[in-house]
């Protein structure tokens, strides 16, 4: 313990260094994972051919080559002379062991290569290899063995054609054989495995298989050969390639290669979301924080440098069955690396009685699909008209791809004003004497009145949803029909509001989930998803014990889809033009009942039932997954932040690049902590529209609802802030509506500046201090709007 007066001394000091250090660097702008942080240091590299390689094909920006006895493939860039490697290259400890013993034998002098660190022969092996598979042991432990293990050759390279190879592999710890499509052409790299291609004996144990792990990898510690004590003991870190990984963690996110002083948890992205049919246990708990969220797109990607090198790597198909893993520096090994991890098995939780006893096992058939998976690499800032070697650069090159796969198209249209979104809470139920009892806190005509006000205030592009439009409310209400309320509104009440605001160029449309279910809605038997385990899926809400449903569970996706269609039928004849659609958007399920559905058997009934839905009328959708877009024309509550988990640095809007052309986004809700000035900018930054949800009464009548986590909704509270909001914003997006955006760049900590075809260039100014650009000065915590230069 320290004493009194010691501890005064000590508390003075630092009271000192406050007074003294604190003025000076108030106003510096102090960036976090919230913020998108300045460009990677430029990186140096020597252009050269890789050397023990042989050439395959060659195109106008690319050189192939391949390494039969590690199974690397390199591509070389003829644009600058930078060369990717698949893997690291580098020998197995053993080998050069042995190499220095035969020299001793032989008295001759031996080469003390330097060996990698925290690197042993499996690992190693997987380091240089092009496919690992990792696979199950007898006691469900997860074990790996690559296509280029020591002592054994396990893979050889086909040639089908000039630009087709295929590398057959026998893997030599599991009986498993695989063949690997390799597709060269001027963009980079594609790979194909067929499901019908992978055989043996051990196929079932199969847990995931990884395609080039170490592609673009940073980082790593040589150990040298100690002369004076005759042992390898000189440990000297491998210089850091200065970047990053981009994954679409949110709107983005970038995981920059460093040095870690600690041990920190990989990146994991489940694409598409969580298949908790296939979860370790067959329930889920709340868990008392915000959701992490998951990737609405198969892509991810490595810049090397400052915009001079970057590859784009995504799924085609198969992208329902992948992860994105990025492992940093200090967790397994001394390096950064990233890479697709594409499931056929899990473990679970066989559960064989009431009381919840039984034991992990694995599924008796895996998943079955096929994978192509794509690398296309970039170079250069995108001055010559290409795509950038960073995250820009990445997303317009995945926009390309999606554009052209008709995926996405281009939308846009000019406008004088920006879109909003207004939402509107009407009723949910909470608990009574005799079951439930709806609590209504906004009716159809309040809703009217609310959106007419809206528009005397000179805001007219609006767009509305409204939640818990019929008895039983938002937790309650049959997905399937709709059962008017007279405390709610009539039908009649719903068709004038509806026509009212057509009149008006506005569009009213019913909000629905039709993925989340419960018992008091219906029988779960014969509408929920089972579980693998045969149990049928649980979802409780264990942090709000409040809640009058407690237990939640997901519907079969044909339920759902099922659902979709006769409710958005009785939805026509009102004389909707949109539909407002949740659950089905963003939750991708399997079910393993007796009529059950793989994940890939639901996407395609999501896709053709909205295929038919968008005939003539717009969909608005929740966080849709990509393979919803080509039908969605407003994409509701766009994320603006990643999870920000520790291994995050940056926070970008990749998502909002890869759409912004195509599909109207908006932000989350603006009464729901997203209205500060910092907020407002984001959504400029973003190129976000805002949305709020609203109602007429107080949201403290919700708090004996589900809907208690809408915690602030009423309209007279936030009537001013809708309209300084929408100000804000318009002031700013609408002279770009109908442009491309087509980049970004952080000028400095808190300063981005976004540019548009057509030439404006708007300077965000996150800080507290002005900043001066094309000899304007940007006021703190503002935006300005420059014209073509």
């Amino acid at each position: 313990m320290l004493p009194d007066k010691l501890k005064k001394s000590a508390a003075m000091v630092i009271l000192l260094i406050m007074v003294l250090v604190l003025p000076s660097s108030a106003g510096e702008y102090i960036p976090t994972n919230r913020d998108t942080l300045t460009d990677p240091e430029p990186m140096e590299f020597v252009s050269r051919y890789p050397e023990d390689f042989d050439l395959l094909y060659e195109t106008e920006n690319f050189r192939f080559y391949f390494r039969d006895d590690r199974d690397v493939l390199a591509v070389y860039d003829k644009r600058n002379g930078y060369t990717w490697k698949t893997g690291l290259d580098i020998p197995f400890s053993k080998d050069i062991d042995d190499a220095i013993d035969e020299a001793i034998e032989k008295g001759e002098t031996p080469n003390y290569v330097p060996k990698e660190d925290k690197l042993n022969t499996t690992y190693t092996g997987i380091a240089n290899s092009l496919i690992t598979v990792e696979y199950y042991d007898t006691t469900l432990n997860i074990k790996r063995t690559s296509s280029a293990p020591h002592g054994k050759e396990a893979s050889k390279l086909m040639k089908f054609s000039d630009d087709h190879y295929r590398l057959d592999i026998s893997f030599a710890d599991i009986l498993l054989e695989m063949k690997v499509h390799i597709y060269f052409d001027d963009n980079g790299v594609r790979y194909e495995i067929r499901d019908d291609e992978i055989q043996g004996a051990d196929i079932d144990i199969v847990a995931a298989v990884l395609i080039s792990p170490f592609l673009g990898a940073s980082g790593g510690v040589k150990v040298h050969w100690n002369e004076e004590e005759q042992e390898y003991n000189i440990r000297v870190p491998n210089t850091m390639i200065p970047g990053y990984v981009l994954v679409p963690d949110g709107s983005g996110a970038l995981i920059r290669f460093r040095n870690n002083s600690s041990m920190l948890k990989p990146y994991v992205g489940d694409v598409y979301g969580k298949d908790y049919s296939q979860a370790t246990y067959y329930y889920e708990n709340d868990q008392g924080y915000v959701p992490f969220k998951n990737p609405t797109m198969p892509v991810f990607g490595i810049a090397h440098g400052q915009n001079q090198n970057a590859f784009v790597a995504y799924a085609v198909e198969g992208g329902e069955y992948m992860e994105i893993v990025v492992m940093p520096e200090e967790n397994v090994t001394y390096y950064n690396w990233a890479y697709p991890r594409f499931v056929y098995n899990t473990a679970y939780h066989q559960v064989y009685n009431r009381r919840g006893d039984g034991y992990f096992t694995i599924m008796e058939e895996r998943n079955h699909f096929n994978i192509e998976m794509r690398y296309d690499f970039l170079q250069g800032d995108g001055s010559d008209g290409s795509p950038s070697a960073d995250y820009v650069g990445m997303a317009l090159r995945y926009r390309e791809y999606l554009r052209d796969s008709k995926i996405i198209a281009d939308r846009k249209q000019k406008e004088d004003q920006i879109p909003i979104r207004l939402d509107f809470v009407m009723s949910d139920v909470k608990k009574s004497i005799f079951g439930y009892e709806d609590v209504v806190v906004t009716t159809a005509s309040q809703t009217k009145d609310i959106l007419l006000d809206i528009y005397d205030m000179g805001i007219t592009r609006i767009s509305s949803g409204l939640l818990g439009f019929q008895k039983g409310g938002i937790t309650t209400g049959k997905p399937w029909k709709v059962s008017w309320s007279g405390e709610i509104g009539r039908k009649n009440d719903f068709i004038d509001l509806i026509e009212t605001a057509k009149e008006k160029g506005m569009d009213v449309s019913f909000s629905q989930d039709y993925t989340l279910i419960n018992e008091v809605q219906m029988s779960l038997p014969s509408n929920a998803t089972k579980h693998i385990n045969g149990w049928l899926n649980e979802y409780w809400h264990s942090r709000f014990t409040s809640f009058p449903i407690e237990m939640l569970s997901y519907a079969k996706p044909r339920k759902s889809a099922e659902w979709l269609e006769k409710q958005t039928d009785i939805f026509k004849d009102l004389g909707v033009v949109s539909f407002t659609i949740d659950g089905i958007s963003n939750k991708l399920l399997s079910d393993y009942s007796r009529q059950g559905n793989t994940v890939s058997e639901a996407i395609f009934i999501y896709q053709n039932l909205f295929r038919e839905l968008n005939e003539g009328y717009k969909i608005n959708a929740y966080t849709p997954n990509q393979y919803l877009w080509p039908y969605v024309d407003r994409f509701l509550n766009a994320p603006v932040f990643s999870t920000q988990y520790v291994i995050e640095t940056d926070n970008v809007p990749f998502l909002q690049l890869v759409l912004a052309d195509s599909i109207e986004l908006y932000a989350p809700y603006s009464n729901f902590s997203f209205y500060t000035d910092k907020d407002c900018l984001r959504m400029i930054d973003f190129n976000v529209y805002p949305s709020f949800l609203l109602s007429h009464e107080s949201s403290h009548y919700l708090a004996s609802t589900n809907s208690a986590n809408f915690y602030s909704t009423e309209y007279n509270l936030y009537k001013e802030l809708i309209q300084r909001i929408y100000t804000t914003v318009n002031g700013a997006l609408s002279q770009v509506a109908d442009t491309k955006w087509t980049d970004r760049e952080v000028l400095d900590n808190g300063i981005v500046l976004n540019t548009y075809e057509n030439g404006i260039e708007i300077l965000i100014n996150y800080t507290d201090n002005p900043y001066k650009y094309r000899d304007e000065e940007v006021e703190p915590l503002s935006y300005h709007v420059f014209a073509r230069r």
